[in-house]
């Protein structure tokens, strides 16, 4: 009996391939583009940034209560990754990107930020980049040197290769240049 069940345990594993995620932080707690949904999906893909987390996955605005950092703490950073980074003709780049303002905020709202000075101000609303640097990136050039495989990008920007159409998602500028 317990040789079967060995052997039932051993050809499990064997079969069990790596199962490989999008990036989704888990301390401190992501957001991953959810908010105050009281369901497991995001109410708004376009919220904040397109984290491209299939509507689910990170934490909700308030779950468990606020977390608070301290001066001089050390801050251990936890994620589970999909794609790449485990195939040895895969590059495999994590990039770490924080910002720190006192106008940032989380709001109330799952609604998309409205591109005007009323809503930058309206603390209803998500606020994770300034509406001034998204003007700006509405009307500069996209950076043209970077790959862009066979996608017709528009010319601001706001198009990338993984976001032809130059789709909002709150302030963010899609393409740094």
């Amino acid at each position: 009996m317990s040789l079967n069940i060995f052997l039932l345990c051993y050809t499990i594993l064997i079969l069990i391939q790596p199962i490989f995620t999008d990036i989704y932080l888990h301390n401190p707690r992501g957001s991953n583009n959810r908010h105050n949904e009281n369901t497991p999906e995001r109410a708004n893909a376009q919220l904040s940034f397109d984290s491209q987390n299939n509507n689910r996955g990170g934490y909700n605005v308030g779950d468990d209560g606020a977390i608070y950092y301290y001066a001089n703490s050390i801050l251990p950073i936890q994620w589970t990754n999909q794609h790449s980074c485990n195939d040895v003709n895969a590059d495999c780049t994590l990039i770490l990107q924080y910002t720190c303002n006192d106008s940032l905020r989380d709001g109330a709202s799952t609604t998309t930020i409205p591109v005007t000075v009323a809503g930058e101000q309206n603390s209803t609303y998500r606020l994770t980049e300034d509406l001034t640097s998204y003007l700006n990136c509405r009307v500069r050039s996209r950076n043209k040197n970077l790959f862009t495989a066979e996608q017709n990008l528009g010319s601001s920007s706001t198009s990338t290769r993984q976001n032809p159409a130059g789709t909002r998602y709150g302030y963010k500028c899609t393409s740094k240049t």
